[in-house]
């Protein structure tokens, strides 16, 4: 199934196929492209062909350019692995594109295959299938295009390879419309740099449920996520409402104290749940910091504590001067049970409106 989308077309048919260029060209974006100056070529280049389509315009602009040029153009077109209809359009135009462009057709192939693998490997929920309910019997990496949540059980260890994918597919754009992503079993959190670098882009713009729990990232992922959110704090992972880490050997070292530092500078704007229980390395210093973070700060004005719970006003705060404090929607934080003395964060949680419960767990 997956090798049959990739047949190319005959020359006969090549006219019904141009336009399929100037259709999905719109959809790729700066990340797809090379920094280079042949990637900005190639990106005049395509522009000039939407101006014109026919095959006599395809001819005349490649005319004469280095086979590497044809490649970069099609490599565009190729940037969604799950949608090779571009980039098979253009090598469907003549011989000397097809020969030029082999070594990138082949790629994307061989990402469409692996795309297929990581399918099979997750449970998938796509809404426009069975009603709405999740699948667990998707095929095809178009539905893969369709998911909405991807969930890797405990049966499934996410190794180098099935990281590798996800931080492809992530990097292209081609899981947007992902809003759960949970992973239970990760081999090495060393694995996970690339997805951490792929989502600086600001992708996976509709996350909003990303489990991670009962892996062993370390201090390491802390690390290499905060890297990621500085790249644009307000964009990167912004719709996130629930963030799970526990039971990762997170030690709150100076990885997870700048996830911190980038939730006061406006990331996870909408965080209401921050899951940390089951870390039983988190220091008392590391605690303390976040306590500070979480603190509101004197300057900003404060509706009045005596209200009672019932009397909350609906919906996340709202600050005079923007957030006053890192995670300002924060609602629900969990803690290592050893933890559970400590003052510091429970004053922090207090002070806060609404109100943050802070839960010790095991």
């Amino acid at each position: 199934m997956l090798g049959a989308a990739f047949q190319t077309p005959k020359i006969g048919e090549d006219w019904r196929w141009i336009p399929l260029i100037f259709f999905f060209f719109p959809r790729i974006t700066a990340d797809a492209m090379p920094t280079t100056s042949s990637g900005t070529a190639a990106s005049l280049l395509a522009n000039r062909l939407a101006a014109n389509c026919s095959i006599s315009a395809v001819e005349t602009s490649i005319a004469g350019l280095q086979d590497d040029m044809v490649a970069a153009v099609c490599r565009v077109l190729a940037g969604d692995p799950l949608s090779p209809e571009a980039a098979l359009a253009f090598a469907s135009t003549c011989r000397s594109v097809r020969r030029a462009v082999a070594p990138v057709l082949a790629e994307a192939r061989r990402w469409r295959a692996r795309a297929g693998v990581l399918l099979k490997e997750a449970h998938s929920g796509a809404p426009s299938l069975r009603g709405g309910q999740s699948c667990d019997d998707l095929t095809s990496t178009q539905q893969l295009r369709l998911a909405t949540g991807l969930v890797f059980g405990d049966a499934v260890v996410a190794d180098a390879s099935i990281c590798a994918t996800l931080a492809h597919l992530i990097g292209r754009r081609s899981l947007d419309g992902l809003e759960e992503l949970r992973i239970e079993r990760a081999a090495d959190g060393r694995d996970w740099r690339p997805i951490c670098s792929a989502l600086r882009g600001g992708a996976l713009p509709k996350l909003a449920f990303l489990d991670l729990g009962n892996n062993s990232l370390g201090d390491a992922f802390c690390a290499a996520l905060a890297d990621a959110l500085s790249a644009d704090p307000a964009a990167v992972l912004r719709c996130v409402s629930r963030l799970t880490l526990s039971a990762n050997r997170i030690g709150w070292d100076a990885g997870a104290e700048a996830m911190a530092a980038r939730g006061k500078l406006g990331t996870f704007r909408r965080l209401e749940g921050l899951y940390l229980h089951g870390n039983r390395a988190l220091s008392t210093a590391g605690l303390d910091a976040l306590a500070a973070r979480l603190t509101p700060e004197p300057r900003h004005s404060q509706i009045d504590a005596r209200l009672t719970l019932d009397d909350r006003p609906p919906g996340p705060p709202l600050w005079p001067d923007g957030p006053s404090c890192a995670l300002p929607s924060l609602q629900t934080l969990t803690l290592p049970k050893g933890h559970a003395e400590h003052e510091g964060m429970r004053v922090a949680c207090s002070a806060r409106w609404p109100y943050v419960q802070v839960k010790f767990w095991s």
